[in-house]
């Protein structure tokens, strides 16, 4: 007879897909985990040791607090341990999100197996290894998470208050989880919502969403960015700025030309999809042809298209055709992308700077020293703070 106390198979299923995705994260940020990207740089964990949890809420310009909060958490360690400290921390991060995205498509196909690939179609995201997996770009797989979450009505239904949860750190860390309000509001459009949880979430998010526009004082995106394509712009770039658009418009037309055959609309992947544009588009008009803006919206479209061609009710051997398309498509710049770029992994290691300006200190404790971070960035430090330990 089963013990009354046995674990779920689910409950394993998630566990192991935990560590599968850190162990995937942790071997793409194999060469960068000892150093400190010049974006965001230093400054988040030096504010956190120096003002503590107040630091939370300092301003770049708007909350930024997902990010903060692990900076703050590194700085209570010596200082030769804060980049290996902070790249874990924040892929500790990605791997939640990467559960969550497990939680909500297991809930909408009742496939662990689905459920699992799903969360992977996020860790591995191919534009990420530019700058994606640094503490700055923290609140764009918790966007990501958030967003197909909110496209889920059974999600929303069935784990109301992690979804708050989640949103509140969230939209005090992105600004853009304002777009949230896209997929909430698709979900009144359509019968047996619980419009009164609904509601309430949207106006949880309408109310940060406030805050942090009183934080900024004003909403008009970067001043200085890059708008236009360049001579030479490479399939990196053409891939991430167009590709999450063509993905969910793809998307969209079979979802519709499936409606007319089949009487009924797949709501979850239309929302998806509907929500993955206007997230591309809206990231374009704050911040120009960037990568930080590419992997969320390119995961959100490819999900949306794989979860269409699994309900396609088309012949087996065509399905399966798909199937390999499908799966050499992502294959391809998944390798292609897997490590991390030049941007995280060049410069000297964070280890080896403090171990240098610790000799100076220790011959002149009142100097300010400089410490090269990568990739081209510098950052300076009292003695007095290089030394405290």
């Amino acid at each position: 007879m089963a013990s009354n106390h046995q674990i779920p198979k689910h409950v394993w299923v998630y566990v192991g897909s935990f560590i599968l995705y850190l162990g995937v994260l942790l071997a793409r940020n194999a060469k960068s985990l000892g150093r400190i990207p010049a974006d965001p740089g230093y400054s988040y964990i030096q504010d956190g040791a120096g003002q503590g949890i107040r630091s939370l809420l300092y301003g770049d310009p708007y909350y930024h607090i997902a990010a903060r909060a692990v900076a703050w958490v590194v700085s209570w360690f010596p200082l030769s341990t804060h980049a290996i400290l902070l790249t874990t921390l924040t892929l500790f991060v990605w791997a939640n999100c990467g559960l969550t995205v497990l939680h909500v498509v297991r809930l909408e196909t009742k496939s662990l197996l689905f459920g699992m690939i799903s969360g992977l179609v996020l860790i591995t995201a191919p534009h990420a290894a530019e700058s994606g997996f640094t503490v700055g770009n923290l609140k764009w797989p918790l966007l990501g998470s958030l967003l197909i979450g909110s496209a889920s009505r059974r999600a929303l239904s069935r784990t109301t208050k992690s979804t708050t949860c989640l949103m509140v750190v969230t939209g005090f860390t992105n600004p853009l989880t304002v777009i949230c309000l896209v997929p909430l509001t698709m979900h009144l459009l359509r019968p047996k919502i619980n419009q009164s949880l609904t509601f309430r979430l949207s106006g949880a998010c309408l109310l940060i969403f406030s805050l942090q526009l009183l934080k900024v004082g004003g909403f008009g995106g970067h001043s200085t960015k890059v708008t236009m394509p360049w001579n030479g712009m490479g399939l990196f770039w053409w891939s991430g700025l167009l590709g999450p658009v063509i993905v969910a418009v793809l998307t969209l037309i079979v979802l519709i030309i499936q409606y007319f055959f089949k009487r009924g609309l797949d709501e979850f992947p239309t929302v998806l999809s509907v929500t993955a544009v206007l997230l591309a588009s809206a990231s374009y008009q704050m911040g120009g042809i960037a990568d930080r803006y590419f992997f969320t919206p390119m995961a959100m479209s490819t999900l949306a298209a794989l979860l269409t061609l699994r309900s396609l009710d088309i012949h087996i051997h065509l399905r399966q055709a798909l199937w390999v398309l499908a799966a050499i498509s992502l294959l391809i710049p998944t390798v292609k992308w897997f490590s991390t770029s030049w941007y995280m992994t060049s410069g000297p290691t964070w280890k080896s700077e403090v171990d240098r300006v610790r000799e100076l200190c220790t011959a002149d404790s009142d100097q300010v020293v400089s410490l090269a971070i990568s990739p081209d960035g510098t950052t300076e430090l009292a003695c007095s703070y290089v030394l405290r330990e």
